[in-house]
């Protein structure tokens, strides 16, 4: 997912990149792992959140028009990375197995209502579509993770309304192409 994220913030901030993968089909290697990373003047930005707040020096209306947008932000990038992320990767890897998690719902499930309830005032997380945002495709498939989604309306008509955004669309089908082929 993370390849996404950061196709969908170039895409979304209009930056001219380019797309290396490897030849198993990996974007980019992180040391010891697969995964992208963004590389800018030959510096690479491993992590998520560096890598979206260097797009963001390029794409600043990404990055908040005012300090209290840029708060705002940063808080719900520091939340999706400490919070959301991990506990709907451990409660999707328990399913995987059979199992459960329930501390990894629990905490799922509350940060699915916390940012229902954030939404119901606004349009997107920091009122303006933002880098924020660009971590929402996540939750396109984990939302249903245990998660009663009667009780989170106004997230999922967030998550509508990023799917029709015109760059993940992009994103999204330039990650499908890039992915290997496999031989016939």
């Amino acid at each position: 997912m993370r390849t996404q994220f950061l196709l969908f913030a170039c895409f979304e901030g209009g930056l001219d990149f380019d797309l290396e993968v490897e030849p198993a089909g990996h974007f980019q290697r992180r040391p010891g792992q697969t995964g992208p990373h963004l590389v800018v003047d030959r510096v690479p930005h491993v992590e998520l959140n560096v890598a979206l707040r260097r797009i963001g020096r390029d794409a600043p209306a990404l990055a908040g028009r005012t300090p209290q947008d840029q708060r705002e932000i940063e808080t719900w990038l520091e939340q999706q990375a400490t919070w959301l992320r991990p506990a709907g990767v451990a409660v999707y890897r328990a399913l995987q197995r059979g199992q459960s998690d329930d501390h990894a719902l629990r905490t799922f499930q509350l940060q699915l209502l916390r940012m229902n309830a954030a939404l119901s005032e606004r349009e997107y997380l920091a009122r303006e579509f933002s880098l924020a945002d660009c971590t929402a495709p996540f939750l396109f498939t984990a939302v249903g993770l245990g998660q009663n989604q009667a009780e989170i309306p106004t997230l999922l008509g967030y998550l509508d309304r990023v799917r029709r955004r015109p760059a993940w669309a992009l994103a999204h089908q330039r990650w499908l192409d890039a992915q290997p082929k496999e031989r016939t």
